[in-house]
């Protein structure tokens, strides 16, 4: 699997199209099944073609499970409106968004999801939950 990068005029289907064309096209190999078309608010594009070979310079990225950081101007539920915000947002990648704990005193106690957490204006941090007890 992968996609034709180089241009308007790449968006062959396979690799040999792709690398034997006449517009200096080139491939990108991937093993990854989902992603993620970033580089601004006009990197909407759902495919690796289309997304890279836009006019806009976009970027083909990894998509993965997670949650948006970078203030309150950040609470986006997509990785694709997260990367692309005006305000500089940073997606959080993460393989367990739902077991976790938001941290960083009284305040962020009532955050219940990873994106209020981090994104709250308190400094609270979302950690990974595990089994334990309290000491002090």
């Amino acid at each position: 699997p992968g996609w034709c990068t180089g241009g308007s005029m790449c968006k062959k289907s396979s690799q040999g199209e792709c690398e034997n064309s006449p517009y200096d096209c080139k491939w990108k190999c991937s093993t990854q099944r989902g992603g993620v078309c970033t580089g601004g608010t006009w990197c909407s594009e759902s495919t690796p073609t289309d997304c890279e070979n836009s006019p806009f310079g976009c970027t083909w990225k990894a998509g993965c499970p997670g949650w948006c950081t970078g203030g309150t101007h950040c609470k986006k539920t997509s990785q694709g409106d997260c990367l692309n915000s005006p305000w500089g947002c940073k997606w959080k990648c993460s393989w367990r968004t739902s077991d976790g704990v938001c941290t960083g005193g009284t305040m962020c106690t009532s955050q219940s999801t990873p994106t209020d957490c981090e994104n709250s204006p308190f400094g609270c941090k979302w950690i990974s939950s595990c089994p334990g007890w309290c000491t002090g």
